[in-house]
């Protein structure tokens, strides 16, 4: 299941469980093949990328309200699969954006010394699975995001 919910109401708003509206829901069985992953993104995809370019446009009384595309949230296995990367806990590293292993959890992140990753790096290592094209996984990277485009 994916919901959404619009960033800059106010408050009293937001923690209304009615704010938050669902999207799109599909059993996760049916999006274990590539194709039909891109085929149940394409349009989420689509609707994302215009309402990141032209904004969401609201008219009330006295003025408008304005919203725009800022994050795409979940827990922590369907963010991975989204993400394109392998859902597994058990890959070695406690967080991947910051390259932290599991003896590393428990010490202060000022105790240690880790390499933020970045895009760029991210962006290889998508590129680098793809080449490959034989399902290995690199640094828990297994395929580009269905949200890519």
């Amino acid at each position: 299941m994916i919901y959404f919910q619009l960033k800059d109401l106010s408050n009293n708003v937001k923690s209304m469980l009615k704010s938050i509206d669902l999207l799109a829901i599909c059993h996760p069985a049916h999006l274990s093949a590539k194709s039909n992953r891109e085929k149940f993104f394409d349009s989420i995809v689509e609707d994302l990328n215009a309402l990141q370019t032209n904004e969401l446009y609201i008219p009330v009384l006295g003025g408008r309200l304005d919203f725009a595309f800022s994050i795409v949230a979940g827990d922590h296995l369907a963010s991975n699969d989204i993400g394109g990367f392998q859902k597994s806990f058990s890959n070695g590293q406690f967080c991947r954006h910051h390259h932290i292993n599991y003896d590393q959890r428990f010490i202060h992140l000022s105790e240690i010394s880790h390499v933020q990753g970045t895009k760029d790096q991210h962006d290889n290592l998508v590129q680098q699975v793809l080449r490959l094209n034989n399902n290995d996984v690199i640094d828990d990277v297994i395929d580009k995001s269905p949200l890519s485009e």
